[in-house]
């Protein structure tokens, strides 16, 4: 049975506290009127991002080193990875991205912001028209356009699997417990196959937002229960704006009665769970 650490990371003492607190002091009258939903808020046209998004880039910081010189695989890439070619190449990245649509146009070196945004929404569509599986964008990225586990893997081994706010979809229509629990566990098991002695999962995922069941009602006993059969050296549960001590509660009005009317939960707080798993 694997080994659980379990870490309570308290926003004042995240790196990020200053940041997050002057956001919050900022935007703290729109926040109230528009009943604690941060995806209202803009600044200059570009929304500000929810609480749990700014945990996940601060998560992503400060493990940034263990992406250094490593062969890394990222499940549910989408389309604007934070690993992007500028990223591996400083970092030295050997990368594959797999997601089973939303990927990235063969960009062009500084081409306009809109370009971008237009390729992200037509390749999906020309990979699906041409039934293309896999490419190679540049010598650094390489593409696989298919759900998790993937025969196109066969053969592979990593250093590290990455995923930013992905695992919590991979079983999203099944809505058993019993049953996400036993898929969960078929998927930790292919991560464990495809990384070296010695590699590490690291994904990060909301807990009382969407996706599979266990996730959605923050079920954390058969979240951890999903590594009880493993080979894991280590799994470490990060609990990141759990503990939200000098900030604002992340609940937006229209999701608390939504729990309450749908699951019987009183939700006071949405959290990040950060998950790291060395083998």
């Amino acid at each position: 049975m694997s080994r659980i650490e379990r870490k309570e990371y308290s926003c004042e003492k995240c790196v990020s506290y200053d940041f997050c607190k002057h956001i919050e002091e900022r935007f703290h009258n729109q926040i109230i009127a528009d009943k604690g939903n941060w995806r209202e808020i803009y600044d200059n046209g570009q929304r500000v991002g929810t609480p749990i998004r700014r945990c996940a880039q601060t998560i992503f910081k400060s493990y940034e080193s263990i992406f250094f010189n490593k062969q890394v695989l990222e499940i549910g890439c989408g389309c604007l990875s934070e690993l992007d070619k500028q990223f591996c190449q400083e970092h030295k990245v050997n990368y594959v991205g797999i997601d089973p649509g939303r990927l990235p146009g063969v960009f062009i070196d500084n081409e306009p912001v809109f370009l971008w945004r237009v390729q992200n929404k037509v390749m999906p569509r020309i990979l699906k028209l041409f039934n293309v599986k896999k490419y190679r964008l540049n010598k650094y990225q390489y593409y696989i356009r298919d759900a998790f586990p993937s025969e196109e893997l066969e053969g592979r081994n990593f250093d590290l699997i990455y995923g930013n706010s992905t695992i919590e979809h991979w079983h999203e229509k099944e809505s058993s417990l019993e049953l996400s629990v036993e898929a969960y566990k078929r998927a930790m098991d292919e991560c464990y196959r495809l990384l070296k002695q010695g590699g590490i999962l690291l994904m990060n995922c909301p807990i009382y937002v969407h996706g599979n069941i266990l996730f959605m009602r923050g079920e954390m006993d058969a979240i951890e229960g999903i590594f009880e059969n493993g080979n894991w050296r280590k799994v470490t549960f990060e609990y990141w704006r759990r503990n939200y001590s000098g900030l604002m509660p992340y609940c937006p009005q229209a999701r608390k009665e939504y729990f309450n009317n749908e699951f019987g939960i009183d939700l006071e707080n949405i959290w990040l769970l950060n998950i790291v798993a060395k083998k």
